[in-house]
């Protein structure tokens, strides 16, 4: 009997909600943002490849921001180096 799964995996569907509230704003934003720079003109493109363009911008848009959460803590870890060597260098006095 000890051997069962658990029947309410808590730590999937906190990661779950966690991350449906991180990215459901952004994906909507992202996907979204290639429309109004199209429409408004912003880029110049020839208008044959407009809807091309905007289709591709928006999956490359995407996948940017995938990318950037996924390297988060790299990047955390780079943009405040200067930081974190003040914080290292006071622990160690």
């Amino acid at each position: 009997m000890d051997n069962l799964p658990p029947t309410s995996p808590t730590r999937v569907v906190a990661f779950t909600k966690f991350f449906r509230t991180y990215m459901n704003l952004w994906t909507v934003v992202v996907a979204a943002l290639p429309i109004p720079v199209t429409q408004l003109h912003w880029i110049p493109t020839f208008s044959a490849l407009a809807g091309f363009l905007s289709v591709y911008t928006s999956l490359f848009s995407f996948l940017l921001l995938a990318t950037i959460f996924y390297n988060r803590h790299s990047i955390a870890r780079w943009w405040f180096k200067d930081f974190l060597a003040g914080k290292q260098a006071f622990r160690a006095k």
